[in-house]
């Protein structure tokens, strides 16, 4: 329902990546009065001095594009311009001073917060940037709680790897062969051909006058879903003629009429009869042949010189592709293990509803959605504290090579799934184009980190190794 855990963490990752962007020097002081051992206030004293240059700055550029009525562009009053715009400048230059500063005081004071300091709702005074030269401000941080747990070398956890058999390489050769396979003109049809021809409407033996004439369509009778408009076709020969009825070969589907007779959905009521299909082409689809040049073209970084060793290839291939649904299972596991023993943890609770409401923009206070989503966000965030106690205790790291080629399996692994074609240079593009996205970087940076920290503790944790098919799999992650 609510997805705001990671990004509170993220919020917190992104202290750090922004204190290495941005150091500037300011006379404000900030100080940290601690309520409790979750929860504190951020008081922030700024004088003229801090801002005032900035300020003036940003009024310049102002002026220099103003363009009223009696002055020349860029010549208006330095006072008319700070008088309709001084206010609403001064406010939007203190946001970005105190935002910077307070990114370095928590950074440098190595507070471990939750997402980001929020406006204090108790102790922040009514302010006038309009008269006020100095001010005071307020805001409500919360930490992370602190959570104990050490890995236990003796425990066991289930490992699961799915049993590549039989079928699944033949269905993956044939997906191979598929691939690879051809078109060519055939003289006579047969099963998953498909035909181009014209279609004309037909009544009482003879074309319907005025009637719908098809040109150039294109039919595959494999797709029909009556089984005696589909037999028709069987070993009917180039430049032959068939007469059928779409709409029952379609078994009334609008969409894939309207396919076959080249109208809108809409316009298939309008058509219910039969039509003459003559047919001009017929295309036969050839699937690869399993050969050396079929192996070659694969594999082509592998010597590969017979079937079987061609099919214990796929075998390997197939299992390393789902190796990474083994380890997602294994860290479900270990999360669990993990959950049992840490047990209840304590959690600055008014503040993270408070975050929940504004990331959500529950300004209506639906306080059932709150605390749904409250409940939703510690369970999680209880794991993801650990892992990154555990992240930072074994020195695991992510390089940029590794973030860099997991965008890249992601990217190539949702093309192919939607059959899309992309060319390297496209992909490495739109590698490019995430790795300038702050959010989206530090997600392939945790979720670098989160595989690492799996494999790492494969080899901590002694592993209990089955098994499985993939019918028993799925009801395991069920």
């Amino acid at each position: 329902m609510f997805a705001h855990y990671n990004n509170l963490l993220i919020q917190k990752n992104k202290l750090t990546f922004a204190f290495q962007k941005q150091k500037t020097s300011f006379r404000m002081e900030i100080t940290l009065d601690k309520i409790d051992s979750l929860n504190a206030i951020l008081k922030v004293n700024i004088v003229q001095e801090d801002y005032k240059t900035t300020v003036e700055k940003s009024l310049s550029k102002l002026r220099q594009n103003a363009d009223y009525p009696g002055f020349r562009k860029g010549m208006v009053p330095k006072e008319m311009i700070k008088r309709k715009y001084g206010a609403s400048v001064m406010v939007d230059e203190l946001e970005k001073i105190i935002h910077s500063k307070l990114f370095d005081y928590i950074k440098e004071n190595q507070l471990n917060i939750f997402g980001e300091p929020l406006p204090c709702e108790t102790k922040q005074q009514t302010i006038d940037f309009e008269t006020q030269a100095d001010f005071e401000f307020y805001y409500d941080i919360a930490f992370t709680p602190k959570i104990e747990y050490s890995v236990n070398k003796d425990e066991i956890l289930p490992y699961y790897t799915l049993k590549i058999g039989e079928e699944m390489i033949d269905e993956r050769v044939k997906t191979y062969q598929l691939e690879l396979g051809y078109h060519q003109p055939a003289e006579e049809f047969s099963e998953n051909d498909f035909l181009r021809g014209t279609l004309t409407e037909w009544e009482n033996d003879a074309p319907k006058n005025n009637g719908l004439v098809v040109e150039d369509t294109m039919i595959v009778p494999s797709f029909f879903k009556d089984e005696e408009e589909k037999a028709k076709f069987n070993l009917v020969k180039k430049e032959s003629t068939v007469l059928f009825n779409p709409t029952k070969a379609q078994d009334g589907n609008p969409a894939k009429i309207a396919t076959i007779l080249g109208i809108s959905k809409e316009e298939t009521e309008k058509y219910p009869g039969d039509f003459l299909c003559e047919i001009k082409e017929i295309v036969h689809f050839h699937e690869a042949e399993i050969n050396q040049e079929f192996f070659d073209a694969i594999f082509p970084q592998v010597e590969i010189t017979t079937e079987a060793d061609f099919r214990e290839k796929i075998k390997i291939v197939m299992a390393n592709e789902y190796s990474s649904y083994s380890d997602n299972k294994f860290l479900s596991d270990f999360r669990q293990s993990v959950e049992k023993k840490i047990g209840e943890v304590q959690f600055p609770e008014a503040f993270l509803k408070r975050w929940i409401r504004i990331s959500n923009k529950q300004e209506n206070n639906d306080l059932e959605a709150i605390e749904t989503a409250y409940s939703e966000t510690i369970e999680n965030l209880k794991f993801q504290l650990v892992k990154e106690q555990l992240i930072k205790e074994y020195n695991i790291s992510a390089e940029a090579d590794e973030v860099r080629g997991y965008i890249k399996k992601e990217l190539w692994r949702f093309y192919s799934h939607n059959g899309a074609q992309i060319s390297n240079q496209e992909l490495e593009a739109n590698i490019d184009r995430i790795l300038e996205k702050e959010d989206m970087l530090l997600s392939a940076v945790n979720k670098v980190l989160e595989i690492k920290l799996g494999k790492f503790l494969q080899k901590q944790i002694k592993l209990d190794n089955k098994e499985v098919s993939t019918e028993e799999f799925l009801k395991l992650i069920q």
